[in-house]
């Protein structure tokens, strides 16, 4: 046998053993998928092969494996989380409603008196209007986060709105017993919409006003050095387990008992304030609870 003869036939068995174990090697590739899609494995592709393409290959299966256990991550985390919704809002909505029916029987009763019965019958309106508000914060909810949520951007003078939305608020106050100080630094102008720059300031102002068990601050300033309206509500609450980072959350109770609930309200708030481009925080501090909203300020 020539020379030539013998490198052909030598690169022939080496092309030869190479295709069997490429072969060998996707075959393998191959099973660890089949195991994978069966639920018999959860591991990734692996190579015992050198070879540059089956390489790229298996990095992008790989990659496609990563995607579909975060999807499938995600669709859990999305189930928990709408089963919490769900169990949130129907306690929620049962309070109020088992308060109100349980104070209706107390009114039909035919022995009460007359003194009694009027008491009954303020205290079951007041919880047939916190239900009225629940539900209708629920649709307000859906209506914010639609993507075709309509907005109109106009000069809104800050300072001025917070200013009215407080007065219409005093009464409220007043029947708490609570004197907020307030410190409102005048002509802060934004660019907004005003529904929704509205809807921010009372909720943020609600807020305080249910949870409040002690003073109350509210301030509107300008950052001179970032350009940004400020406006913090503070205030004392009577819970020490709140946690800032999940408060945004819908239906999130800083306890299991539920003593507090951020409701839907500061939910309102993260959605509209997102979609006019400002931003919001919440601050704990012990017993102090604070509510940061900032805005891109109008300079006159």
């Amino acid at each position: 046998m020539s020379y030539i003869a013998l490198i052909a036939v030598i690169f022939a068995l080496v092309f030869f053993i190479r295709l069997k174990m490429l072969r060998k090697q996707v075959k393998d590739m191959v099973d660890q998928l089949e195991w994978y899609r069966l639920g018999d494995s959860e591991m990734k592709i692996a190579l015992s092969l050198t070879d540059q393409l089956l390489e790229l290959l298996s990095s992008e299966i790989n990659g496609i494996i990563d995607m579909e256990k975060e999807a499938n991550a995600g669709r859990i985390r999305v189930e928990r989380e709408l089963k919490s919704a769900i169990s949130g809002m129907s306690h929620d909505l049962r309070t109020p409603l088992t308060a109100i029916i349980g104070y209706m029987q107390l009114v039909e009763q035919p022995d009460l008196p007359e003194e009694e019965r009027r008491e009954y019958l303020s205290i079951a309106v007041q919880r047939a209007l916190r239900l009225q508000q629940l539900i209708q914060n629920f649709f307000s909810l859906s209506v914010v986060e639609a993507d075709d949520y309509p907005l109109k951007l106009e000069r809104i003078p800050l300072s001025q709105e917070i200013k009215d939305m407080l007065l219409s608020y005093y009464d409220q106050f007043q029947e708490k017993g609570e004197q907020p100080d307030i410190d409102i630094q005048e002509n802060i102008t934004i660019n907004s919409d005003q529904i929704a720059c509205k809807r921010v300031i009372e909720n943020v102002i609600l807020n305080a006003i249910q949870h409040a068990e002690g003073a109350v601050t509210i301030s509107l300033c300008m950052n001179e050095r970032t350009g940004k309206a400020i406006f913090s509500v503070q205030n004392e609450v009577d819970n020490e387990h709140i946690n800032p980072d999940r408060l945004f959350n819908k239906f999130y109770t800083g306890d299991e008992t539920r003593q507090y609930s951020g409701g839907l309200g500061l939910v309102i708030v993260k959605s509209l304030m997102e979609k006019i481009d400002g931003t919001v925080d919440v601050q704990v501090n012990g017993k102090m609870f604070e509510v940061i909203c900032k805005w891109e300020a109008v300079l006159n």
